[in-house]
């Protein structure tokens, strides 16, 4: 009966211990020097196969992307919707003054808070006490003006009574003014085209010189680009030359460690062609001694070498296709890599070739180039050029005309002067008569009354607030608390119309109003209630908002959305940012959105599959079709043919797709 390898290894272990338990000389393990070559071998082949284990995990480090996978999970997505607008308030606190006021200093800004008394801006005296004098005349005419009414003459007939003595008087001061000025003027003009030849010539050396740069600067650019594009290149060719050469080594190795492989294969060929014939020469005897009828001593010797022979046989058998297999492997894979870093680096090197030949055609492009008015600098050089040679033909123009245009200036500034005697005269005519023939309506007169005494009040109050200024200094101050929500941006005269200040008052509450995309809108309703963030005086502040209405699309697709603001001061027109946030549904298989795939119209996530190979266990993906359900900005919830064991790629460090091999990387999930 046959022993197994195992059972006749401990016999022979127990063997040797009994001998060395006898004071006996230990036996060899391997008695004869086949078993030795074998024994030899197989230490010689494990050895190979750890380094061409090695190196074969080397080059899938390179080769095999490396993956983050996550499994699918139970979990509710956030959908956030943010707004951007303004806070706004519900009241305004308008203050005015009177056209052509100095104003001096600009004392509080747009956004700050005041409170009553503080001062705002302060007033020129002078121009102060004019304004004052301005708004008495104009009560002393509105005055005037109610008074005629009341006796039968309109506001009309006075008014041009006034009017008709204001353009007189008016004429007959710009008659004097242009008869002093002619000469001045003359003179101003010849000045002034002398001073528009030379800004002409400037202009035109300036273009030469942007030009001139411009070319300059094209040809430095490009010269640049093809140095770095040059640099490129030889850096290719260098990382090309060690990546092949890199391969060239490992098939070297591989094909030597073959050449050992083969050497040892054919010893082990021989060696078994004669273990197997020792084999059926003992096999034989073993006969020979049964039919002979040898006795049982004699058999059990003859079978334990047949047996032994046998080991040793089915030793270098498997052996010899070891040695045969792991050469063949090593060397098939190192031609492969060798033949991919070859077609990797030699497209690497076309590239860098393609870029080294477009910097070179750019740079030959950008000498031979002479049209370089489309340049920045020479576009600004030539509107300089336009700009001058019109600010020359005007003052050529204005030249020619002065004289001429002064004397026709003084002609019709008596003609002006004439005629504004004669409408005077005709407006106290057209009042006499008017007060005469008594034919302006009771009704009329009373409602053109009512109107100058509103002048009247208004004009006097503002002639109040002005006495108000004079007394505290020139300081125009706060009425009441609240927070600045436009002031004058820059001191100066004041134009007719101007709003001196906007106050918005503490005591009337504030509103958000912002504005998104109709689609966006579909998600709110009014009562949702989300968080608002503002800045005021350069400091963060954020408070909750309830939304009140959430309006109609415009013409462009936007929907105003209002959310009142709990009590407290916000400013006036900051900007703000509303955030609403809605919890889904639980949904059974949620992933990272990074996990995601388009193609061919539908969305698809790659899944790990394990395989079993020669080389042992390997990492491929696989596609899975899914439906995606909902997402936010982070995860996504889908449905498909997917399972919770089912390890999904989220990342890669490089481009991966079906079916191709991958090295999973552990995650914190």
């Amino acid at each position: 009966m046959d022993l197994e390898p195992v059972e006749k290894w401990k016999e022979c272990v127990e063997l040797e211990r009994r001998r060395l338990a006898a004071g006996e000389r230990p036996k060899p393990l391997f008695s004869n020097g086949v078993q030795r070559a074998a024994a030899r071998g197989l230490c010689v082949f494990l050895a190979l196969m750890a380094v061409l284990t090695l190196l074969s995990r080397a080059a899938d480090g390179i080769t095999v992307a490396q993956v983050q996978a996550q499994n699918p999970k139970t979990g509710i997505l956030t959908q956030r919707v943010t707004v951007n607008g303004n806070i706004e308030p519900l009241g305004d606190l308008v203050l005015s003054l009177p056209s052509d006021v100095l104003v001096n200093t600009i004392s509080a800004e747009t956004g700050q808070q005041v409170k009553a008394g503080d001062v705002l801006m302060t007033l020129d005296d002078e121009a102060l006490r004019q304004s004052m004098e301005k708004l008495e005349n104009e009560l002393a005419i509105l005055e005037l003006k109610i008074a005629n009414t009341m006796q039968g003459t309109s506001g009309d007939s006075t008014d041009g009574i006034l009017e008709a003595e204001q353009a007189l008087e008016e004429a007959r001061e710009d008659y004097d003014r242009l008869s002093g000025s002619a000469e001045r003027s003359e003179t101003r003009a010849a000045e002034d085209l002398e001073t528009a030849r030379a800004d002409y010539e400037e202009a035109l050396a300036g273009l030469k010189r942007a030009e001139e740069k411009a070319r300059n600067q094209l040809v430095k650019t490009a010269e640049d680009e093809l140095e770095a594009a040059e640099k490129a290149l030889g850096d290719a060719e260098d990382a090309a030359r060690t990546a092949v050469e890199a391969a060239e080594e490992s098939l070297t190795a591989a094909q030597d460690a073959q050449k050992a492989y083969s050497k040892q294969y054919y010893e082990s060929v021989r060696d078994l062609k004669d273990l197997r014939s020792r084999l059926n020469d003992a096999q034989r005897a073993l006969e020979a001694l049964i039919e002979a009828g040898a006795g049982e001593e004699e058999l059990q010797a003859a079978r334990t070498s047949v047996e032994d022979l046998q080991s040793a046989v089915e030793t270098a058998d498997w052996s010899m296709e070891s040695y045969n297999y792991g050469s063949d492997l090593a060397v098939t894979r190192a031609e492969e890599a060798l033949e991919k870093a070859r077609a990797r680096q030699e497209e690497k090197l076309q590239a860098a070739e393609a870029e080294r030949d477009a910097a070179e055609k750019k740079l030959e492009e950008a000498r031979a180039r002479t049209d370089v008015g489309e340049e920045e600098l020479v576009l600004s050089a030539q509107a300089a050029v336009e700009s001058a040679e019109k600010a020359l033909r005007t003052a050529e123009r204005a030249a020619e005309d002065a004289g001429i245009e002064t004397e026709e200036k003084l002609l019709s500034a008596a003609r002006t002067v004439e005629s504004a005697q004669r409408a005077l005269e005709q407006a106290r005519r057209k009042a006499e008569e008017e007060r005469q023939s008594g034919e302006a309506g009771s009704r009329e007169r009373e409602a053109e009354r009512l109107g100058y005494v509103s002048q009247q009040r208004e004009t006097r109050q503002l002639l109040e607030q002005l006495k108000a200024v004079e007394a505290a200094g020139g300081r125009l101050t706060a009425p009441v608390d609240g927070t600045v929500a436009s002031i004058l941006s820059q001191p100066g005269r004041t134009q007719e119309g101007a709003q001196a200040a906007v106050l918005t008052r503490n005591d009337q509450g504030f509103a958000f109003r912002g504005k998104l995309d109709q689609k966006k809108a579909e998600d709110l309703a009014a009562g949702d209630q989300g968080k608002l963030t503002f800045t005021l005086e350069g400091k963060a502040g954020s408070a909750e908002a309830i939304i009140t209405s959430v309006g109609a699309a415009d013409s462009q697709g936007q929907v105003t959305v209002t959310a009142q603001l709990p009590e407290g001061n916000y400013g006036s027109g900051g900007s703000a940012e509303l955030e609403i946030s809605r919890r889904s549904q639980q949904y059974d298989m949620v992933l990272p959105l990074s996990a995601l795939r388009m193609g061919g119209g539908d969305a698809y996530v790659l899944v790990i599959q394990e395989k079993q190979s020669v080389m042992g266990v390997e990492q491929t993906v696989v596609k899975k079709t899914v439906i995606l359900q909902e997402q936010d900005s982070e995860n996504m919830a889908v449905e498909g043919a997917l399972l919770e064991s089912d390890q999904v790629v989220i990342s890669s460090n490089k481009p991966v797709e079906e079916g191709d091999r991958v090295r999973l990387e552990t995650t914190n999930e």
